[in-house]
């Protein structure tokens, strides 16, 4: 005789789990998104202000990932970039950041 006992919970298949654990886990991360990519641009204002221009370039990077919209982050990203002597890439932020702000 088998011993098969009823537990309650809905059985799945592994292929379901992992689609419900990322579908889960993306609504989390786009729900705080804004406020998580202001952390991140915040991050950067900091990491910059004490020359630490790799890492405010970096804090930026994810803010605009998070946030794509966000000029200011496009902004303060170009100026860190023109720090470091990549003006191309300052340029490209900065005409990016326009473009956002309607200019």
């Amino acid at each position: 005789m088998s011993d098969k006992r009823r537990t309650g919970l809905l059985k799945i298949g592994p292929t379901s789990l992992i689609i419900f654990v990322l579908l889960s886990a993306l609504t989390l991360l786009w729900s705080g998104c804004g406020r998580v990519a202001t952390k991140f641009y915040n991050r950067g204002n900091e990491q910059k202000a004490k020359g630490d221009l790799d890492g405010a370039i970096a804090s930026c990077t994810f803010a605009i990932l998070l946030n794509p919209k966000d000029a200011a982050a496009y902004t303060l990203r170009g100026f860190a970039k023109q720090e470091k002597g990549d003006q191309k890439g300052a340029n490209a932020d900065f005409a990016q950041a326009a473009m956002l702000k309607g200019r």
